[in-house]
């Protein structure tokens, strides 16, 4: 009898040292590694803001460097070779940052916070460049600079490369001010003003906007949600100078004045003072969302209206010519309070379908030739019908169920095939095809590895969009051809929207020459590093005496892994010349093809050079 008690009470002592030792890890914050899943399946493979996929202690554990509560945005920084991860945290008035998402553990600390002076604190205000207020997106642009939706002082901060200090666990960085604020006027310093369209609604106000995006070219996109238009700001970080603004008011590059903007109809894009929401094709009842996949498609979320809308060749489209979920074809899946919106390299869609459910669309604008289940569940690429469930169990093919924390049963026991609550949360895809979803009523943000990876296991460009003058819409000053850039199969490829059209234009009859006619860069840039940049020089060769100038509008890179470094964006004379600069990051060994597009008012225009090279293996160690 004396030997089963010490034995029982032996194994009370070890039971409740376990206990002990994982509250011990849980308090100091280790991040307890698990076995990561497997690539093509909906299974989440690494969690933030949680030790684990089945514990859900956030609503119950102070803020701090791990434990988070209801994330909304998310969004992955691939200026670097191992990635960062922000998570925007309305409730708490913060953003959470981690380093190196290749090396992340389940339940790791972030090694920065914005909008707070150190991890315990989660107080909204005082309205500075040092303080957020309800942040509910995040966006990163290719150099590394983060935009953060501070939807609660209507106004959008960018934060210059938030890492540069080098921030880690242990040495975090903390309170971090912005440098710039957009909409609160055009000064882009204004940070004590806020409120919803401060001077009235225009090209530099916001009322309580949503989802950010930025493409290829670093082009801001804003869902300016309550003023029901998504805005967009044409190279807001580069160099100002050597642009006129407009007549109608839309921006120049490198200022905080939008560009372009969609939503209040009339399909000319300068609409900055209306404020009218609606149900047709170039209206919204809410703007949650909004992303460009590498067909320069831009996809927007209308939470109110349930429904996704697409406006394809974007650069001079202004009336949907897509519709998923409420007005789809005949067979379409139903949608939610829509609220998340990404697209990953081949430009397949992922939609947070509210509820708690996201769904994934196969490139739902290609054409739908060849499937034989098209219009059925799961669908076919170019059908409304989604093709994949992400939250509602293991097999990814329940579409009838949108319950939260499905696969067990009850809210606040969760595991790694659930979600809950996804009504106000937003999704991202990295460059390397990785799923992110913020799970807002589980107190965390998962990741998915490459979930469409069976579907798609060997990188293969996808089909080539054909490049063509649009002779109907363009800009008032200088023509404005559709361009639709080539797709490649590594990165999210977004084309550069240009200046507001709004009249029919006359293409000018010049001689433009172009050298050279493509940019190889060959095998000798390592995977993950940058190489010089190769020009491109544009001349118009038209006489002195009797020729034309020609206006060059802009150049746009149909991929992210080739970055245009220097633009040519003025007009030419006959005899005079510009160049262009690109460059190649190869973010692995697999060929990467792409196109430079040139926007002119020039006959036969758009030009296209095209764009090829193949990363180099990185140089081993010694």
């Amino acid at each position: 009898m004396a030997v089963l008690l010490g034995l029982r009470n032996r194994v009370s002592f070890v039971f409740l040292a376990c206990i002990v030792f994982t509250v011990f890890l849980t308090t100091i914050g280790v991040g307890i590694a698990q076995t990561p899943g497997s690539p093509g399946d909906v299974t989440a493979d690494l969690v933030l803001g949680e030790v684990d996929f089945t514990h859900n202690n956030g609503s119950g554990s102070a803020p701090n460097q791990i434990f988070f509560q209801n994330p909304q945005g998310v969004a992955v920084d691939d200026s670097t070779a191992t990635r960062r991860v922000y998570v925007a945290i309305p409730d708490e008035n913060r953003v959470l940052g981690w380093d190196d998402a290749t090396a992340l553990a389940n339940g790791a600390k972030a090694d920065l916070v914005i909008g707070q002076a150190n991890f315990t604190t989660t107080s909204a205000g005082p309205f500075d460049a040092s303080h957020l207020n309800s942040p509910n997106s995040v966006a990163v642009d290719s150099k590394g600079n983060l935009y953060v939706s501070d939807a609660g002082s209507s106004r959008v901060l960018e934060f210059n490369t938030p890492f540069a200090a080098g921030c880690t666990a242990t040495s975090p960085c903390e309170g971090q001010a912005a440098s710039r604020v957009f909409g609160q006027g055009s000064s882009g310093t204004s940070f004590t003003s806020v409120g919803c369209n401060t001077g009235g609604v225009s090209a530099v106000s916001l009322c309580t906007q949503a989802g950010l995006a930025l493409d290829s070219s670093d082009n801001l996109y804003v869902a300016d949600r309550d003023n029901f238009r998504v805005l967009m700001y044409q190279q807001p970080l580069a160099a100002a100078g050597g642009c006129t603004p407009n007549p109608d008011g839309t921006g120049c590059p490198g200022d905080v004045v939008a560009h372009l903007e969609w939503g209040q109809g009339d399909n000319v894009g300068n609409q900055f003072t209306m404020r009218e929401s609606g149900s047709a094709l170039d209206e919204f009842e809410a703007t949650d969302a909004v992303v460009i996949d590498g067909n320069g498609t831009l996809w927007v979320a209308d939470s109110a209206a349930d429904r996704v809308l697409g406006f394809q060749n974007a650069l001079t489209t202004f009336t949907a010519t897509v519709v998923l979920g409420d007005g789809g074809p005949t067979g379409f899946t139903p949608l939610g309070s829509v609220t998340g919106v990404a697209v990953d390299s081949k430009n397949n869609l992922y939609v947070s379908a509210g509820g708690s459910q996201v769904l994934e669309f196969d490139q739902p604008t290609a054409s739908t030739g060849g499937c034989a289940g098209a219009g059925t569940s799961p669908g076919c690429p170019g059908d409304a019908v989604a093709d994949l469930v992400f939250g509602q169990g293991a097999s990814g093919t329940n579409f009838s169920s949108e319950g939260c924390d499905t696969d067990t049963g009850e809210n606040g026991t969760s595991s790694a095939v659930d979600l809950c609550a996804l009504d106000a949360s937003e999704i991202a895809v990295d460059s390397s095809d990785n799923l992110w979803i913020a799970d807002n009523n589980n107190n965390r943000a998962l990741e998915y590895f490459q979930p469409l990876a069976s579907v798609n296991a060997t990188p293969s460009p996808t089909a080539t969009p054909t490049v063509t003058p649009t002779a109907t819409a363009t800009q008032s000053q200088a023509a404005t051809p559709t361009a639709t850039p080539t797709a490649t199969a590594t990165a999210t490829s977004t084309p550069t929207l240009t200046a507001t059209p709004t009249a029919t234009p006359t293409t000018v009859p010049v001689k433009l020459t172009i050298g050279p006619k493509s940019l190889p860069f060959g095998t000798g840039t390592q995977v993950g590093k940058t190489s010089k940049p190769k020009t491109l020089t544009i001349k118009n060769a038209s006489s002195k005496k009797t020729g034309m100038p020609v206006s060059i509008t802009m150049e746009v890179s149909s991929s992210q892994v080739f970055t245009v470094t220097s633009q040519c964006d003025k007009v030419l004379k006959p005899g005079k010349k510009c160049k262009v600069k690109v460059t190649f990051r190869p973010p692995d060994t697999t060929p990467q093809t792409g196109t430079l597009t040139i926007v002119d008012d020039a006959t036969g225009g758009p030009q296209v050079v095209q764009l090829s090279g193949t990363g180099a293996p990185p140089k081993q160690k010694k």
